[in-house]
């Protein structure tokens, strides 16, 4: 099997590459330091709560993950105490294992966001319950999970800061590829060989995707320009782009023919071939923005498509 370079490089420009290395490092940083300063078992401690509280740290607005991680370190420090006393009898872990998991569960109600901030709860009931306190170590160990928490917190912010369009460019990236896909699954229509009624479900399920993509680059885009508080040239360009992009995926939509009408009145022709390889190559070039919105390049190649067509 043939491995696309392109692919490989996009991967590591994406979004999931890099929300995991920024997780990993919030996470086993307290441990490195703190094990060169001889107080490994504090370090682990401490990477216990960036643990917990990295399970909220999805991609979304600043200020959402902000208040939900904020909201995560309090349940973190209360469950923390409450288990730690509680494991001490098994009747009162026994209520609280049951007490803290039907609420917590319950807060999937509130969305995907308020579903991480319970398992972060749920996490730390787990793993406290393991943990061999005695009563007047309970409060200082609760602390020390708690400054882990706060840790990973600040680090995220901190990160965004640096690069604060990077998350909204990362999304914007895939969403382009997304309608690339759904590009593709367009011009199969003109294929004598293609099912109809089967490539209209591939079309209406990559639809959805574009849909989800494009509202999560809606949401991160302007929710970032209202936290930076001023209109950069990358979030200009991002802007153009999207707006640009929806306007561009509304009229794809829009386009519909009677494909099975179109098979049979040109079928002999020849000339259904060469719409769908002219739509896959528009696709391709869908797929060379996508790529150039990653990696922060730029493509002097500026193909022609007017003259691609020949009847």
């Amino acid at each position: 099997m043939k491995i696309d370079s392109r692919e490989i490089k996009s991967f590591f420009y994406s979004q999931y590459f890099s929300d995991g290395l920024r997780m990993t490092f919030g996470i086993l940083f307290p441990s490195l330091l703190l094990m060169q300063l001889n107080h490994f078992d504090t370090g682990i401690t401490m990477s216990l709560g960036a643990l917990c509280i990295c399970t909220i740290d999805s991609p979304g607005p600043l200020y959402h993950k902000r208040n939900a991680m904020a909201i995560g370190n309090l349940f973190l420090f209360i469950v923390a105490v409450i288990t730690g006393f509680a494991r001490l009898n098994v009747f009162t872990l026994g209520i609280e294992i049951t007490l803290l998991s039907f609420l917590f569960s319950m807060f999937i109600v509130y969305g995907n966001r308020a579903a991480s901030v319970g398992t972060c709860a749920l996490l730390i009931m787990i793993f406290m319950m393991d943990k061999e306190a005695k009563p007047n170590e309970v409060l200082t160990l609760s602390l020390i999970i708690l400054a882990g928490g706060i840790w990973y917190l600040l680090f995220s912010l901190i990160f965004f800061g640096i690069r604060p369009y990077r998350a909204a460019q990362q999304t914007l990236g895939e969403s382009i590829a997304d309608i690339a896909k759904f590009v593709r699954i367009k011009a199969d229509f003109y294929l004598s060989d293609t099912d109809i009624d089967e490539n209209y479900r591939k079309l209406v399920s990559q639809q959805v995707k574009v849909s989800q993509h494009q509202d999560a680059v809606r949401e991160l885009l302007f929710k970032s320009r209202i936290m930076v508080k001023e209109s950069t040239n990358p979030s200009r360009i991002m802007v153009l782009t999207f707006v640009d992009l929806v306007d561009m995926f509304e009229q794809i939509m829009a386009t519909h023919y009677d494909y099975g009408y179109i098979r049979e009145k040109f079928k002999a022709s020849g000339v259904l071939k060469q719409v769908a390889d002219l739509i896959q190559e528009m696709a391709d070039e869908l797929d060379n923005i996508a790529y150039m919105v990653l990696t922060n390049k730029r493509n002097k190649h500026k193909p022609d498509f007017n003259n691609s067509f020949i009847v």
